[in-house]
């Protein structure tokens, strides 16, 4: 039984079992069974790290977690015991399947007269490629004689990505550069 007063309040009330003359739950000789807690509940290895390598020995003695209150009951129709909910697993972080990268088409852009263009080409080869985001360019690399190769928009939105994660890289990389210097 547990010494402190509130978790043994906790027990008494787990325990249903009537104080007489000759049981008591001040008594020091009163003990509770494995039988009445979790399996979960009873620490019965020692689990430490010797030279990197997780060690697990048996305890010699079984020992209760702290703050663990009986929840079984023999005596109890099954449905008034509370079994204890399973504890959540934790799983590692599922790594995304990468995207099959598009097809590269190549895409006949038609001759557009001088009047209609814009005034940067690439915002032109752009709008004839359908493609829409808030800069509308398509560097040059893309570009070959009335063809540009579009590129499929998660596949963008992936590199846009990525760019911006290497932007914040970097400008956290040149503070750190100017308070060293500094």
């Amino acid at each position: 039984m547990p010494s402190v007063r509130e978790q043994f309040e906790h027990w008494k009330r787990a325990i249903p079992r009537q104080e007489a003359d000759d049981f008591s739950f001040d008594s020091k000789h009163v003990h509770v069974c494995t039988k009445h807690f979790d399996s979960s509940d009873i620490i019965r290895t020692c689990d430490f790290m010797m030279n990197g390598d997780a060690v697990s020995l048996p305890r010699d003695k079984p020992r209760l977690r702290p703050n663990e209150i009986p929840r079984f009951d023999d005596s109890l129709q099954a449905y008034f015991t509370t079994p204890k909910p399973r504890p959540r697993t934790v799983r590692r972080p599922i790594k995304r399947r990468r995207e099959p990268s598009c097809a590269r088409e190549a895409v006949e852009v038609p001759a557009l007269p001088t009047s209609t263009l814009g005034t940067a080409p690439a915002d032109d080869a752009a709008a004839a490629c359908n493609i829409t985001s808030s800069d509308q360019s398509c560097g040059s690399a893309c570009q070959t004689d009335n063809e540009l190769s579009c590129c499929c928009a998660a596949e963008k939105a992936t590199l846009q990505y990525q760019l911006r994660a290497v932007a914040q890289q970097l400008a956290r990389c040149q503070t750190m550069l100017a308070k060293l210097r500094v």
